[in-house]
């Protein structure tokens, strides 16, 4: 247990597990390119095995939606899990390839009964990664984010503005942080 525990830190860790035992229907995500310009950006990579957004948004048969996003402390970024209300869910953007984001249903995201859900926090007692055990399925959620180098060279950072959305442990064991080993394609 972190020495820096705060109430804060409590409340998130309580959204979390007050989702155990819920089914989950619907996964949407306001994703954000990985790379490339603004007008023309790169949403996926073969080396990359994830997805990159601002916000993931699980909804469940209960009516519940939870929010998955960022946020950031004196040092680093955190997961932040929010309970959200029906007219803050996301929609679809009426032009989702105009821009580094989009809006869109996940569909590859698993669905069905939330068995399980655990973290991993910092020193300060901040979320960096959180595990979903969605049915059989396995999710791993980081924060984090892509950097696209000068020289072509793209950098995964961890503990950055974004939710680094992984659809099982094998991609995200593949995945080498805050290096810049990969080449744009």
């Amino acid at each position: 247990m972190s020495a820096h525990r705060t109430t804060w830190n409590e409340a998130l860790e309580a959204t979390l597990t007050g989702c155990v035992g819920r089914s989950l229907t619907e996964t949407w995500v306001d994703e954000m390119g990985l790379y490339g310009p603004e007008d023309a950006p790169c949403f996926s990579h073969s080396q990359l095995d994830f997805v990159q957004a601002l916000t993931l948004e699980l909804r469940f048969d209960d009516g519940a939606i939870l929010h998955l996003g960022c946020w950031q402390d004196d040092y680093d970024f955190a997961l932040w899990p929010k309970e959200v209300t029906h007219s803050e869910q996301l929609t679809p953007d009426p032009d989702p390839d105009r821009t580094l984001f989009r809006v869109r249903r996940f569909d590859a995201f698993p669905s069905g009964a939330l068995r399980d859900v655990t973290w991993a926090a910092d020193d300060r007692g901040n979320i960096q990664t959180i595990t979903l055990h969605i049915d059989s399925a396995e999710v791993i959620l980081c924060a984090g984010e892509v950097y696209e180098d000068f020289d072509g060279r793209l950098k995964v950072s961890d503990r950055d503005e974004s939710v680094l959305i992984f659809l099982s442990p094998d991609a995200f064991a593949r995945t080498v942080f805050n290096s810049a080993v990969y080449r744009i394609e």
